[in-house]
């Protein structure tokens, strides 16, 4: 009986984490980000628009994979994401070899159970941002396979696997370097505390990074010191555009908002009091697992209708990732039941597992506590490892695998919905009515988006805008410039946001070919505009209100009312009364 009942559950944990993934594959065919999203496929369309005014180099990476994928932006988004289910059921697989390796008992079912709760958390990486594989989900990648590598090495008593971790090192290089920093130090502390082949380990990572480094650098088509100038440049733009808080704000001292998880964190965790009641029993489990399986979804159906009402229909989806902080703290108070006399390399790697969201979010310009949320894919996998550690110690808590595990999947299931739901950031997801040729692909878009897609793709063909270079100027998004097919100058979003946005766009406006300058198609919004840099224009010598003639006006479709109010114009250069330059012809240098 409690074994088939345990089955069931099993099974009900495993079929809510595939309608996770189901879930978020089903979205990505709906809606198109015009903010981080349309940053990220500038930067794969032209990987050239970063060099020397951003500090990322993914966008070296994204470029063939863009191209191979025929600029379809739902199938890179499908690539990305199973990228990072491949790389979690890695991590969580060898996890469980470790286990088995120091003496921990794994059945097949529990490690099938972990594998496929770690897998569909990985769509936590989305909430609150674009759904391309930009930067923040390479990072995420480059943590997991840091785990593998680890894993590898003190199971199989090989430092050969430390080349892996070298490798990861760089792959989060690419979308993070301070992420990367922070993996160094991770991985060196890791091995100190593990006291297994430290040396050779380390020299094998080393040797992984190099040869990792030198094949970027290959793709990117950049020397070591062109890379040092690149990082360089970026470093001065950012700091121009004044794009970070400070520096105590990127390594996470800040306050971490906690209103969502104060309401809606105890319905959440409230069936696990049921499997707490069946672990202090001593007697043979019959009814409390299924119950509490039972309780476990109803629960979260009904947080998800509260959820919806009180954050999503208010544009405040994102803030149901609060909901994710407690697998963290769960994670931790299981490695310290378990730090005494569980065996040290799984102690250690799920140490690791606790810190590295931390190590993914330092040197954010966002949320630093949201940004952690988005690497809880190695908290879940913190969490059914301690448990399994625990349970060598307390034999009875094994009990709690199967609610355990439903806690997290029924949690990652209602973020996904809650900012899907979102108001104003699911909009376009929730509210598709028709399918739109966008780019290389189709996608499911609301109406009023509809309308600019169409809109823009017009305007494209019928003045012939494709690869002519621009200057977008409105501060809100890159999707413009993408959808036109045109080549940003400057960088590709200039964020109005950010309080120095003026400074970099005239920083970097003022590093580009002065013909460019002068022919370059010209997007600008109302006077009224607060994220406008049209300042930015006049100190490179263009004055949008003269010399040019507008062939195009639309109204934006995504973001805050400050925004879908405005009108955008999309202008080109008047030959017959060039002005545009301050005076300047557009052969001038």
């Amino acid at each position: 009986m409690a074994r088939s009942t345990d089955r069931a559950a099993t099974a009900v944990v495993v079929a809510l984490a595939a309608a996770s993934v189901v879930l978020e594959l089903a979205s990505f065919r709906r809606g198109l980000d015009f903010w981080d999203g349309a940053w990220t496929l500038v930067l794969a369309e032209h990987p050239g628009v970063a060099l020397d005014r951003e500090v990322v180099t993914v966008q070296y990476l994204l470029h063939p994979v863009w191209v191979l994928v025929g600029r379809d932006v739902a199938l890179l988004e499908a690539v990305g994401f199973g990228a990072l289910l491949v790389t979690a059921a890695a991590a969580a697989l060898s996890v469980s070899a470790l286990l088995r390796a120091e003496g921990v008992e794994v059945t097949r079912r529990r490690s099938l159970l972990t594998t496929a709760v770690v897998a569909a958390s990985t769509a936590t990486a989305y909430v609150g941002v674009g759904r391309v594989p930009g930067y923040r989900v390479v990072a995420l990648l480059g943590a997991l396979w840091l785990v593998v590598a680890l894993a590898r090495v003190w199971t199989t008593r090989r430092p050969a696997w430390g080349a892996l971790a070298g490798a990861a090192g760089v792959l989060a290089f690419t979308g993070k370097p301070t992420t990367a920093a922070a993996l160094a130090l991770v991985l060196l502390a890791a091995l100190c505390a593990g006291r297994r082949q430290v040396l050779p380990t380390v020299a094998c990572a080393l040797v992984g990074a190099v040869g990792a480094g030198a094949a970027v650098l290959v793709v990117a088509g950049l020397s070591p010191s062109g890379l040092v100038r690149h990082l360089a440049g970026g470093l001065e733009v950012d700091e121009a555009a004044a794009t970070h808080s400070s520096w105590l704000a990127m390594l996470g001292v800040a306050p971490v908002p906690a209103r969502v998880l104060l309401v809606l964190g105890p319905l959440v965790l409230l069936p696990l009091l049921l499997a707490l009641h069946d672990v202090r029993s001593s007697a043979v489990p019959r009814w409390p697992t299924g119950l509490a399986t039972v309780v476990g979804v109803v629960v979260p159906v009904g947080v998800a209708v509260l959820g919806a009402w009180l954050l999503s229909a208010q544009g405040y989806g994102a803030q149901s990732a609060q909901l994710l902080l407690p697998w963290g703290l769960g994670a931790l108070g299981l490695l310290a039941l378990a730090a005494s006399r569980a065996p040290r390399p799984p102690v250690v790697l799920t140490g690791v597992l606790v810190v590295l969201p931390w190590t993914v979010a330092v040197g954010t310009n966002t949320g630093f506590s949201a940004t952690m949320t988005q690497a809880a894919a190695c908290w879940a996998l913190a969490v059914t490892t301690g448990l399994a550690l625990v349970r060598a110690r307390w034999p009875r808590t094994d009990r709690l695998a199967v609610p355990v595990a439903l806690t997290l999947v029924t949690t990652t299931v209602l973020t996904q919905v809650l900012w899907l739901g979102d108001a104003v950031e699911g909009r376009g997801v929730l509210g598709a009515r028709s399918t739109t040729p966008v780019l290389g692909g189709t996608l499911g878009l609301d109406r009023d988006t509809t309308a600019l897609v169409r809109g823009l793709t017009g305007a494209r063909q019928r003045e012939h805008l494709a690869g002519r270079p621009s200057v977008d100027l409105t501060g809100f998004g890159a999707g413009y410039q993408l959808l036109l097919g045109t080549r940003p100058l400057g960088r590709a979003s200039f964020f109005g946001t950010f309080r120095g946005a003026d400074r970099g766009a005239a920083l970097t406006l003022g590093q580009e070919d002065r013909r460019d300058l002068c022919s370059a198609v010209v997007l600008v919004a109302d006077p009224d505009n607060p994220l406008g840099v049209v300042p930015a224009a006049s100190a490179v010598g263009l004055d949008p209100a003269r010399g040019y003639r507008e062939v195009h006006r639309f109204h934006p479709s995504h973001g805050e009312p400050v925004v879908t109010a405005l009108t955008v114009r999309v202008l080109v250069p008047d030959p017959a009364a060039h002005g545009a330059c301050g005076g300047v012809s557009p052969g001038g240098g």
